[in-house]
């Protein structure tokens, strides 16, 4: 009997991990770097400054937009041994004019190739106003 009621413990706290973990599912929208690296890789072919960090590369294809009240780039180094081999670089656009969406969250995540930084992976996320969606940031879009 014992036995039992510990087996049904942890089926019990299985199933509320498991339901727990649904929320995480839908955290940011993949999007796809095969474009923005075929430019990157063209210009840094030209040799243009702006490729050789990845702040920098980020920073020319954001300029400060109009559209946002809050804006912010952030580099995180995600491995500093032994070089810095990968980034990630997080752009907020907050407080935007559009009644449904408060903001907008870009990951970019980068690795040095021979003479420019790559995009590995860009992930997109919003954050609701109240009433139309998510009031955190998801990759769901806003009502």
């Amino acid at each position: 009997m014992r036995h039992i009621k510990i087996l049904l413990f942890f089926i019990f706290l299985f199933s509320i991990i498991a339901a727990g973990c649904k929320k995480f599912d839908n955290t940011h929208e993949e999007i796809n770097p095969n474009d923005l690296n075929i430019r990157i890789a063209l210009a840094a072919q030209n040799n243009e400054p702006w490729t050789t960090q990845p702040l920098s590369t980020i920073q020319h294809f954001y300029e400060y937009p109009n559209d946002a009240a809050k804006f912010a780039l952030v580099e995180d180094v995600l491995s500093k041994r032994p070089a810095r081999d990968s980034v990630r670089i997080t752009v907020y656009r907050e407080l935007l004019p559009d009644k449904s969406t408060y903001g907008v969250r870009t990951e970019y995540y980068m690795k040095p190739k021979s003479d420019f930084w790559e995009i590995t992976a860009i992930r997109k996320s919003y954050k609701c106003n109240q009433g139309f969606g998510n009031p955190f940031y998801s990759g769901k879009k806003c009502n």
